[in-house]
């Protein structure tokens, strides 16, 4: 995810959506430091970073961020009445936490298996 989340930064200042990374973050509320040590993998990004982006950033894609999968940027995003609440596209509305929330669950259940199928694999090299 610190892969995704560099490449989202790179992104966020080509695309003009912010200036530089001091900008970045201010916006985030987060030291340079702090946001260096996420890009180079050496602080996890959490799911409190991850809510900040989805809140000061609505077109982000959060699937992409949390999985890979999809585009980075969502396109026809715009922020309504409470800054979790987002409409997408046709007028669908979701609660940006609460889809982190889902997302996170669904990486752990397969963080979960693989370490399940890890340990089975290497029993099973044992027994050979």
């Amino acid at each position: 995810m610190n892969e995704r989340f560099k490449e989202l930064v790179k992104i966020l200042i080509s695309e003009r959506v912010i200036r530089n990374q001091q900008d970045f973050c201010e916006i985030m509320g987060l030291t340079s430091s702090y946001v260096a040590r996420l890009k180079s993998g050496d602080r996890a990004v959490s799911e409190s970073i991850i809510s900040r982006l989805v809140k000061n950033f609505p077109q982000i894609n959060s699937d992409w961020l949390l999985t890979g999968e999809g585009e980075m940027l969502k396109s026809g995003v715009k922020q309504e009445g409470h800054k979790n609440n987002l409409q997408v596209g046709n007028n669908i509305s979701y609660n940006a936490d609460d889809r982190i929330k889902e997302l996170l669950e669904a990486n752990k259940k397969k963080d979960e298996q693989i370490d399940r199928l890890l340990t089975l694999l290497e029993k099973h090299l044992e027994n050979k």
